[in-house]
């Protein structure tokens, strides 16, 4: 790699991921803007990443690969972060696909608005690649936010692979590592509440696979949900503390509401007794403000 800094760092974590990572880092490789560095950050992989990523090496200039000992998705995000050398930064999973375009299209937006925060928009894939009938239709409306940015908070605040940050904007924010779920969000809402203009477009240049062996899934477990409401608490204070904006307040409670009862769900099934009434002294008078305010939709199907 010459010795001129790229403008954006492309961050990639990964763990056991050589089901998907090639077809991941083709997507990222083949993209038509140029201008950018890969950091494969190999959180202590047991399986055979670390291969597929020194041969990708041999083909792709751009990229460094990094290892670490296994610490979480938060600790190789952080390491990345340390490494990165650009300007912008963008955050991708092994097990992810974007289109082409994606770096081009949000690095433009960037420019033209000057932007702390840009992002498009995502669909949810079955499978490890763009689908074949996706269609571009149409000219679709940015929406740019200075001061009122609270209104678009939950556009915002949700996944982060569709989305570019300058590095400005993050300046010492870092991933918390006891955090095992919505610790994207609980990132991205330390760095929102300190941009000055977000911009975001509808128009879908990032795909997330619906991963059945990722961490999320298969990783439900008392500490890692909650993990989850302790994150879902977090993001709520801070937004509660940064705007008196009704409905971004009202996202977040709901959330934070959503996760507590994800974890009694959890408690009730595995008939872990100790636990329940644990969480039913903690919890039980935000519920039921919650449940009498009807914020939280409890008729809709869980798997």
């Amino acid at each position: 790699m010459c010795n001129k800094k790229p403008l954006i760092s492309v961050i990639v974590p990964i763990y056991n991921g050589e089901k998907w990572l090639l077809t991941a880092l083709r997507s990222i490789s083949l993209q038509n803007f140029t201008d950018f560095e890969i950091l494969l950050i190999d959180d202590g992989s047991v399986d055979n990443s670390a291969k597929i990523c020194k041969s990708f090496l041999e083909q792709e200039s751009r990229a460094r690969y990094f290892h670490k000992e296994n610490g979480g998705v938060s600790s190789a995000r952080n390491l990345g972060l340390r490494k990165a050398q650009g300007n912008f930064i963008y955050f991708f999973d092994c097990d992810d696909v974007v289109a082409p375009d994606i770096l081009s299209f949000l690095f433009t937006l960037q420019k033209t608005y000057q932007a702390d925060i840009v992002s498009c928009s995502y669909l949810k894939v079955c499978e490890q690649a763009i689908p074949h009938d996706f269609r571009k239709t149409g000219e679709a409306e940015q929406i740019v936010a200075t001061g009122d940015k609270w209104k678009y908070s939950d556009v915002f605040i949700g996944v982060l692979m569709c989305k570019l940050f300058s590095r400005k904007v993050i300046g010492t924010v870092c991933f918390p590592e006891q955090i095992y779920r919505a610790e994207d969000e609980l990132f991205i809402t330390k760095v929102f509440v300190k941009a000055e203009k977000v911009v975001y477009s509808p128009l879908i240049k990032a795909f997330y696979y619906i991963n059945e062996e990722s961490t999320t899934h298969k990783c439900q477990t008392y500490s890692f949900l909650n993990s989850f409401v302790l994150a879902r608490n977090n993001i709520k204070e801070k937004i509660y503390f940064y705007t008196d904006n009704i409905d971004a307040r009202r996202n977040a409670y709901n959330k934070y509401c959503a996760s507590i009862f994800e974890l009694f769900r959890y408690v009730v099934i595995t008939g872990d007794k100790i636990h329940y009434e644990l969480l039913r002294q903690r919890y039980s008078k935000t519920l039921v403000e919650c449940l009498n305010s009807a914020k939280v939709p409890l008729t809709k199907k869980r798997n």
